[in-house]
């Protein structure tokens, strides 16, 4: 994988380098990792990314922060109530080629240990789907992921090719706990109330690790004429997780 991965920056089987990233992805909920990925890999990917934009299954949907039915008899300034957009392009896991130097690296057995030892699992498995194990997003001008907290406990996610303006990777850290879910500070956020956003700009190659089920995030709406696009990359702590058919449908258009 060192056609791929910048192993001089990133020695991914190092125990220092793995337990500095873990301490800071526990510390901040978030770890960038920039020029993970070596930029004549990620001008590859970009290339295949363009060649496969036609096939994309587009959504554009209306939702809650919690990405649950917008409950219409919420009282004012409850999340609940309170009316999202998020819009995106994607392409699924069995769409990518296997030569493709980014499915390469998520299919690379080193690079998943060194994922496991950064979240902290002491086992860490691809996920088991033929369409959500990996895809790449793409958001065009106006495409937005509105603010919304995750159901999974970490995501990952490879930047490969940045929007001219906007598209701004903004969270707000540790928001909710599993006693309080401070429905008061997720208002002030989706309002534009809230001092505690944190805005990341990752560039082409960086990996981005973050535990998004208690901190509140968005990426903000795309402006320009380039396309954002970056690669999902998904795991679980078990062996055997995939979607569901109707999460499939809801994503992808279709189950395989």
């Amino acid at each position: 994988m060192s056609d791929v991965i910048d192993r001089d920056r990133y020695p991914t089987d190092h125990a220092g380098l793995v337990a500095d990233l873990h301490e800071r992805l526990a510390r901040d909920g978030v770890c960038e990792l920039p020029g993970f990925v070596h930029a004549q890999a990620v001008e590859e990917a970009v290339g295949e990314t363009a060649s496969l934009a036609g096939d994309w299954f587009a959504t554009d949907e209306e939702h809650t922060v919690y990405f649950e039915p917008i409950d219409e008899g919420a009282p004012a300034g409850d999340p609940r109530g309170m009316r999202l957009r998020s819009s995106k392009k994607q392409i699924a896991y069995d769409q990518i080629p296997g030569s493709s130097p980014i499915r390469r690296l998520y299919e690379d057995e080193e690079t998943l240990r060194f994922m496991a030892a950064v979240l902290g699992f002491d086992e860490l498995y691809r996920l088991d789907d033929p369409l959500a194990a990996l895809g790449y997003a793409y958001m065009q001008p106006g495409d937005t992921l509105a603010w919304h907290f995750d159901r999974s406990e970490f995501a990952v996610t490879l930047m490969l090719q940045t929007a001219e303006r906007g598209g701004a990777f903004q969270y707000v850290p540790n928001v909710r706990s599993e006693a309080d879910e401070r429905p008061e500070l997720v208002a002030a956020v989706l309002e534009g109330r809230s001092d505690q956003v944190v805005s990341l700009h990752p560039q082409p190659g960086t990996l981005t690790l973050f535990r998004g089920r208690r901190s509140l995030h968005r990426v903000s709406p795309v402006e320009g004429q380039r396309v954002r696009v970056n690669a999902v990359l998904a795991y679980g702590h078990e062996p055997g997780m995939r979607l569901n058919e109707l999460t499939k449908r809801l994503f992808y258009g279709r189950v395989v």
